[in-house]
């Protein structure tokens, strides 16, 4: 897996080509804050064009399987591509990477001429931008996602701030839930798209003794994802690993976007750690 590092004065973080997937970000001192599968996962996926697990997966130009052709990948093209590295920048305030890639439209499934541009921003935060033009002729709707994997202690024992109250729906199933409750905790199989999302949401790790702040622009709704033990053990992750692992996810799913011809989006989330 080809890696692009960035690092200032007060992180690191690596980015991988193969998915333009941000593979982890370490603020001086602290743990990692992204989550990952072992490398033997890792390895395995590369070698069978597969989906890497972990970090900032880019879920692009759809999310989930493709509403109509059968045996397109789940999640779009952009997550099993090699992008292009079109910057590359390091200093101790601030280090930056871009990324491109061009859907020529031959594509059954996206039979749209389109580009992407993923800009990484470290600092002592992490921000990830993800742009869509359409270069095509014709007006598409666009769903996209990033798919952030966060690296906590125990994921029965961190809580959520920022979504108490807001509206809640099965993802797969499409099924409607009552709204996010005030002790909202991760003790099952979770997969919830929440809306509509305008403040930071906060996650608390006591175990950690840290705060993980996302801010998500471009996108007011937000996934909360942990496959728990049963689906787990049938994913490409360690046994017991989703233990450690909870997805919060900048999306555009219900709320997809149509684009018209030339026209652009840009989906962001910027993610901070800090420790008590």
């Amino acid at each position: 897996m080809e890696l692009i590092t960035l690092k200032t004065n007060a992180a690191t973080a690596t980015i991988s080509l193969y998915g333009a997937q941000v593979m982890s970000f370490i603020p001086n001192g602290q743990p990692d804050a992204l989550w990952q599968t072992s490398p033997e996962h890792l390895t395995t996926a590369l070698s069978n064009g597969k989906a890497l697990r972990g970090g900032i997966p880019v879920c692009w130009p759809w999310f989930n399987a493709h509403p109509t052709v059968s045996g397109a990948p789940s999640h779009g093209l952009g997550r099993t591509q090699t992008w292009n590295l079109l910057d590359h920048t390091n200093s101790p305030e601030q280090s930056t990477a871009t990324l491109t890639l061009m859907l020529d439209g031959s594509h059954p499934a996206w039979p749209h001429k389109t580009s992407g541009e993923l800009v990484v921003t470290l600092t002592d935060t992490l921000t990830v931008s993800l742009t869509t033009t359409n270069e095509s002729q014709q007006p598409f709707k666009l769903q996209q996602a990033l798919h952030t994997y966060l690296n906590v202690a125990d994921v029965s024992n961190i809580e959520l701030g920022g979504i108490t109250g807001l509206k809640r729906r099965h993802v797969t199933s499409g099924t409607h839930l009552p709204n996010v409750p005030e002790d909202f905790r991760i003790t099952t199989e979770t997969e919830d798209l929440i809306s509509p999302v305008i403040t930071p949401i906060t996650l608390e790790d006591s175990k950690l003794n840290r705060t993980i702040t996302i801010q998500n622009i471009g996108s007011d709704e937000t996934v909360i994802w942990n496959p728990w033990a049963e689906k787990a053990a049938k994913l490409d992750m360690p046994i017991g690993s989703y233990r450690h692992m909870l997805c919060l996810e900048a999306a555009n799913i219900d709320n997809a976007l149509t684009l018209a011809p030339g026209h652009s989006h840009t989906l962001t989330t910027v993610i901070s750690s800090e420790t008590h």
